[in-house]
């Protein structure tokens, strides 16, 4: 990785915010972290109405 900077995100993971990497398939698909927690919030809601998992 060129250009990076060491503890760039080192205050923000402090704080409790939690990075993830996902696939670039999958990056495609969340463009954003509002995708992201939208879907994750819409699966949540689903299991919480008891649907079946997949």
């Amino acid at each position: 990785m060129k250009g990076g900077v060491r503890g760039k995100y080192y205050r923000r993971a402090a704080a409790g915010t939690n990075l993830v990497l996902i696939e670039l398939d999958l990056a495609i698909l969340f463009p954003n972290a509002e995708a992201v927690n939208r879907a994750l919030r819409g699966r949540r809601t689903m299991l919480q109405c008891g649907a079946k998992t997949v």
